[in-house]
């Protein structure tokens, strides 16, 4: 009997002793009591949830009330989190170096320095990812190169075709697209810039490129953009110069122009762009329904590219002009642009899924405040979300790993200190960002750099 007992004691402290060695592994991070914005659905958890985080990937949603073993905690403290922003549309070039400079001063090689130079303008506002449209051709191999790095807001980089492949004295010419999609694959590029406004693509090289798997954005050729498939446009004001092409109004728009403002030698694009829209509004509205029904008819995406037109209306926090306006003009251009924002919302309503593209050196700043613009044009905060998130990823390829709060997504997270939800303006509050599974430590400033 005593034997018995010995060995059913030593049975229960060998399991006891089992269970302790096997304990499971503390996540290396958790956000807890967190409102988590479903992009899927548009809307806000209705119950607060621990994201789990290993590396950095997402590796399991709970309730907040769960137990879990982790190393460092992140407190939400019922606050509203979301995936990280993407910016569709950037310029590494212009950012690091700023727009007026001349290209013998740019560097030959991106050390840290430049790469940290461009994520300090993004990342301490919650962009996560960002897509280089007009890339450097001498940069392009550099930025493949770099490997992910929490410090740093990810950079992906497009392949802009070579205008010259495409014209002959008569007709377009068809290039090797085979030849071509296995050079762009074997340097790892996904993504092709088409701009067509410079040079004539034919449909099929857009159709070939994207049979090859390859993610093609354009600036559609005005002659074609009502008639082919392109899907991916290169910013807002494309369409409109594109309107004004179609109808053949150049002339008279420039003579408006040149009796408004005196001159038009050195007319800045996002101010031409402005008056485009108002000579379209009195003169074409039906052409601009047109348009709006068919890229809603098309799902086509659209960036925004609003902030530089915006500086001209008076309604950006930083203005960098190259033409000072007398008070009137800029009231002129800020009623523009407001009815301009109204045809954004239209476009929005018809069912073209927007991107913020902000094409702006002022990278996070421009950007939070294109959110505003969005907000203030009549679309929802919810929809605003969905678009800095779930539509530039959905549109970039890569949703199935960032764009959402999910399992085996990437872990880019912002933690708003104040609602966007419950008010607009939010957008520009302070935030907590996680990048990549780290936390990026910020100021009220939205200036200082990453401390793992």
């Amino acid at each position: 009997m005593k034997r018995i007992n010995i060995y059913s004691a030593l049975t229960v402290s060998l399991l006891v002793v089992s269970f302790g060695c096997h304990k499971p592994k503390p996540y290396d991070l958790i956000v807890e009591n967190a409102i988590i914005f479903e992009t899927t659905e548009g809307k806000a958890s209705p119950a607060l949830k621990t994201i789990l985080i290993n590396a950095d990937t997402i590796a399991g949603i709970v309730d907040y009330e769960t137990p879990v073993r982790t190393k460092k905690v992140v407190d939400a403290d019922g606050r509203l989190v979301t995936p990280g922003n993407i910016d569709t549309h950037v310029c590494l070039q212009n950012v690091i170096e700023g727009s007026k400079n001349p290209q013998s001063s740019y560097p030959k090689v991106l050390t840290n320095y430049y790469r940290n130079n461009f994520s300090r303008r993004y990342l301490p506002y919650g962009i996560t990812t960002a897509l280089d449209l007009e890339p450097n051709d001498s940069w392009t191999s550099q930025i493949l190169d770099w490997t992910p790095n929490p410090k740093f807001t990810t950079l992906l980089v497009a392949y802009q075709l070579p205008k010259v492949s495409f014209i002959s004295s008569n007709r377009p010419t068809t290039p090797n697209i085979d030849s071509i999609a296995k050079a762009l694959q074997s340097k790892g590029l996904g993504y092709v810039f088409l701009d067509e406004q410079e040079a004539v693509f034919p449909q099929k090289v857009y159709e070939m490129l994207k049979g090859k798997g390859m993610v093609v954005f354009t600036r559609p050729h005005f002659g074609t953009f009502l008639r082919d498939s392109s899907k991916n446009i290169v910013s807002i004001s494309t369409l409109i110069s594109n309107a004004l092409h179609y109808i053949s109004k150049q002339n008279d728009l420039s003579r408006q122009i040149k009796n408004v403002y005196g001159s038009i030698d050195t007319f800045p694009k996002e101010l031409f762009i402005l008056e485009a829209f108002k000579y379209m509004v009195e003169n074409e509205p039906a052409l601009l329904d047109k348009i709006a029904q068919e890229f809603g008819n098309r799902k086509a995406t659209i960036s925004s590219d609003l902030y530089g037109m915006a500086e001209f209306a008076g309604l950006t926090p930083e203005r960098n002009l190259s033409l000072t306006l007398p008070r009137e003009l800029q009231h002129r251009a800020e009623y523009n642009f407001n009815h301009l924002l109204s045809y954004v919302k239209k476009l929005h309503d018809m069912g073209v899924k927007l991107l913020i593209g902000t094409n702006s050196p002022l990278g996070g700043l421009a950007y939070e405040t294109e959110q505003m613009l969005l907000s203030e044009a009549g679309i929802p905060a919810s929809d605003v979300l969905v678009i800095s998130t779930l539509n530039a990823a959905e549109a970039l390829g890569i949703s199935s790993k960032t764009g959402c709060i999910k399992v085996g997504s990437k872990a880019d997270l912002i933690i708003y200190d104040m609602n966007p939800l419950e008010e607009p303006s939010n957008f520009t509050c302070t935030r907590r960002v996680i990048n990549g599974g780290k936390l990026y430590k910020r100021n009220s400033q939205k200036t200082e750099e990453s401390e793992l």
